[in-house]
């Protein structure tokens, strides 16, 4: 078919050009037989099929084939189904997750973050915190329940994270949104921008958050396959040179553990332990870290370092794998040294720095949010629910970062 349709263009061009030529130079031409226009015709295509033999690379009327051509790396293709025969989409981080307009629907009004408050807080009904009876009353304009039985008054915030705080409820929630579903975390100048407060609320309000998933996670174990190692937070003093190592000064001592199934990051721990640098206690600190965070029976999978045999005292299995000097590479700790990594990214690019006194909540919050990430619709809820059982947090009691004799003295 390429070749006729070859032909019979060249056939055309070729009678149009000679009848365009005798018309402008005036020729007379005489009388051309009928059968010699289809000869022509045909003499064309057999010129073309036998050009198109000769050099299979020579295309008539074809276009190249563009899918021969490799894709350049920045062009990506418009179809979902190309993108994921080219590179399968992860499920949990391409989930759908609880979008801002949903969020505004379900919680946009105080009215209704006071109505889930109150069923996180009395999934059965009121329930008197002094006497335990459930008969009250309620003020619908001061939001306060009485019982009936002993006159006590309380508040859905009374006794809680929220207690005594004059910050609405939605904007206590729209804290929790972005805290539970921003991946590097964010910081408290962005929080208070976000929620519309000033710094120092957005402050202490990620801070009793932040405290909520430290009190959560401490109450979870790991088991089946742990890799661990040791890490630190802080850096080489330029300005105050020293010593160098685990035990410079500065450095913020802390043990990362990953649980795996098949080879998969499931559930992750960041611990804070005693310091390292001495060496008649690290053992014994491992020992209480393992009895306090792993399942009995649990293996556990380490570099060389001496402190970690010392979770074999707490009924571990322990199997050490000595890898030399630096940050070990061998795939068995993949996931602890890409935990690290997004560990310190958060940090230095999110808040920058904090203060070594709050670390354990700084490294509770990262914790939280990666062993939640199944289902990050439910995040705010999970944490709404915790945050209305543990007790108060005052601001004394989480922004002192001195001791409190130097605070009273």
């Amino acid at each position: 078919l390429n070749a006729i349709a070859a032909g019979t263009l060249l056939w055309l061009t070729v009678f149009c050009v000679f009848w365009l030529a005798v018309w402008n130079m005036n020729l007379t031409v005489t009388r051309v037989p009928l059968i010699a226009l289809p000869l022509a015709w045909i003499e064309m295509v057999v010129v073309v099929a036998i050009l198109q033999r000769a050099w299979p690379h020579l295309r008539s009327l074809d276009y190249p084939v563009m899918t021969s051509m490799p894709p350049h790396p920045l062009v990506t293709r418009s179809s979902d189904a190309g993108r994921e025969a080219d590179m399968p989409r992860n499920k949990v981080q391409f989930q759908k997750g609880l979008s801002f307009i949903e969020f505004c629907q379900r919680y946009g009004t105080e009215e209704q973050c006071h109505a889930e408050l109150v069923a996180m807080r009395w999934p059965n009904g009121f329930v008197c915190a002094k006497c335990g009876g459930s008969k009250h009353s309620y003020s619908r304009e001061r939001r306060v329940f009485q019982c009936s039985a002993c006159r006590k008054q309380t508040s859905a915030r009374a006794g809680t994270i929220f207690h005594k705080s004059s910050t609405p409820l939605t904007k206590w929630f729209l804290a929790m949104h972005l805290v539970t579903s921003a991946k590097n975390d964010v910081s408290s100048l962005e929080l208070s921008r976000q929620i519309g407060v000033k710094w120092d609320t957005a402050w202490l309000i990620k801070q009793k958050l932040m405290e909520v998933m430290r009190a959560r996670n401490s109450i979870y174990r790991l088991g089946g396959n742990v890799q661990i190692d040791d890490a630190y937070l802080g850096g080489e003093r330029r300005a105050k040179p020293g010593k160098t190592g685990r035990s410079a000064e500065g450095k913020l001592p802390f043990v990362i553990a990953v649980e795996t199934r098949e080879g998969k990051p499931i559930y992750t721990q960041l611990r804070r332990v005693p310091d390292f640098t001495q060496p008649d206690f690290t053992q014994k600190a491992l020992e209480n870290y393992a009895a306090a965070n792993l399942k009995p029976g649990t293996w556990v999978m380490s570099d060389g370092l001496t402190c970690f045999p010392g979770v074999k005292e707490a009924g571990m299995k322990h199997l050490p794998i000595v890898t030399g000097k630096g940050r070990p590479t061998h795939p068995f700790f993949t996931w602890v040294n890409i935990g690290l990594g997004n560990l310190k990214s958060s940090i230095v690019g999110t808040c920058r720095s904090f203060d070594s006194q709050h670390a354990d909540r700084y490294l509770a919050s990262y914790e939280w949010r990666f062993n939640r990430r199944f289902d990050l619709a439910k995040n705010i809820e999970r944490l709404a629910r915790v945050a209305v059982a543990t007790a108060p947090r005052p601001y004394r009691s989480i922004a002192a970062v001195r001791p409190a004799e130097v605070m009273t003295g």
